[in-house]
């Protein structure tokens, strides 16, 4: 099997039969207030929506009554509606083309190409609370007319109160718009708005940082983007900071002065708790060492990502709809230790391959890869740069690359010398 075919192969696998048993890292839930998301990507509209679920039905525990289930197949019924949930303009000609679901007590099942899938569904978090993922797809034949999209949500759901962030920070109160079915102003997002979306994958500004205990600061940047979509090659030697920014992009840590922002998202705006769900939903990790589980098959360990993102299960289930690959596709289904046993070298490349199908899957808007084709020969190393940099460009995400081998730079759009953007390095070499 082709290693290209690792993220497409887990596609059906996600929704077919992965156990979802990972607990999410939650924010405090500050009730009636959920978030929306809006992305325009070519001729493409798509929608997120996360909310706690009391927000929707009154409660977060499993239906326990005859009301509550039915609160609970209303929601689920409602939200499917994505037509009338969100209405783009109508000179767009926009048609809703897909909508996926995950919730830990969602009552149904869906379809899919004719297939009976259960849901891939997350438990709540071990403090009770438990969310809904919702993601909707509309295809527009005339994307440049798309000037704006109109929110049915409050209406749908009178326990709503503000959609901060991704709506405009829509609240229930002084919405503007035409008038909803109950009588008051349905919030509609601007072109504006919408083309706001399109914020760079990374942001640092103004940004320091030092070690707990240090005297002196090891990081100052003073700016540093990475679009979304662009495809960065970060050099450095040993010392230069490099894993120092790789834990600051990923909200490990947080800078002393400065801010560092993930698709618009300031990362110390966010609890730790807040801080560990976003990097869930947003970043995938491709590590020196990749840190695959050897007892788990490659399968298991791709679909791994999604067990902690609800986000990226949604954006999953909508891809199965769109791509479904046959059954002879999938990876072996015994462990990584058991199929490398004496194989080192195709293990080291099959590893690559697991390594960069699970950042991938789920799309994520970032990819960080640290070192990653450090111990390939020649031959590996192109192989496994053509396979990320091409599932990257499908996917839409950015990537930050880090490596020493400048042989490798000319693949990327741009190269990034630490040693010259990191203030501390370049000021103590001047």
């Amino acid at each position: 099997m082709k290693s290209a075919v690792l993220v497409a192969v887990v596609l059906a696998g996600v929704v077919a039969s992965t156990p979802a048993r990972a607990q999410h890292a939650h924010a405090a839930h500050e009730h009636g207030v959920a978030e929306l998301r809006v992305v325009a990507e070519g001729e493409a509209l798509v929608v997120e929506f996360a909310s706690p679920l009391d927000n929707l039905v009154g409660f977060e525990h499993a239906p326990r009554t005859p009301a509550e289930r039915k609160a609970m197949t209303d929601a689920e019924a409602a939200l499917r509606n994505g037509a009338g949930l969100f209405q783009p303009s109508a000179a767009a000609n926009c048609r809703l083309a897909d909508v996926a679901l995950d919730s830990p007590w969602l009552q149904g099942k869906h379809h899919d190409h004719g297939h009976d899938h259960a849901h891939a569904h997350a438990e709540p978090a071990s403090d009770g609370h438990a969310e809904l993922v919702a993601g909707y797809r509309f295809e527009c034949a005339r994307p440049a007319a798309l000037e704006s999209l109109r929110i049915g949500l409050f209406d749908a759901f009178p326990r709503l109160r503000e959609l901060p962030g991704g709506a405009g920070d829509c609240p229930r109160a002084g919405r503007g718009g035409a008038e909803g079915r109950a009588g008051r102003a349905a919030p509609v997002m601007q072109r504006e708005t919408l083309a706001a979306q399109a914020v760079p994958a990374v942001g640092v500004a103004a940004m320091r940082y030092r070690w707990p205990g240090a005297a002196d600061d090891c990081l100052s940047i003073e700016q540093f983007e990475i679009e979304a979509g662009e495809r960065v090659f970060l050099r450095g030697p040993s010392g230069s900071g490099k894993t120092t920014l790789l834990s600051l992009v990923g909200g490990v840590i947080l800078p002393q002065a400065g801010t560092v922002s993930i698709a618009g998202q300031p990362l110390a705006q966010l609890s730790a708790g807040a801080r560990d769900r976003f990097r869930a939903d947003h970043l995938g990790f491709v590590f020196q060492l990749f840190n695959l589980l050897p007892y788990l098959s490659a399968r298991d360990n791709i679909l791994l990502a999604c067990r902690f993102s609800a986000a990226r299960r949604a954006r999953l289930a909508r891809a199965v709809r769109r791509r479904t690959p046959k059954p002879s596709d999938w990876p072996a289904g015994s462990s990584l230790a058991r199929s490398c046993t004496g194989r080192r070298r195709s293990c080291r490349s099959a590893s690559n391959s697991v390594a960069a199908a699970r950042a991938l899957i789920g799309q994520p808007g970032l990819i960080v890869a640290d070192e990653p084709t450090s111990a390939l020969d020649a031959d590996r190393q192109q192989a496994f740069i053509d396979l990320l940099l091409d599932e990257c460009a499908e996917a839409g995400a950015a990537l930050l690359f880090v490596s020493h081998d400048l042989r490798l730079a000319h693949h990327f759009d741009r190269v990034v010398d630490l040693v010259q953007l990191n203030r501390v390095v370049a000021e103590a070499g001047a």
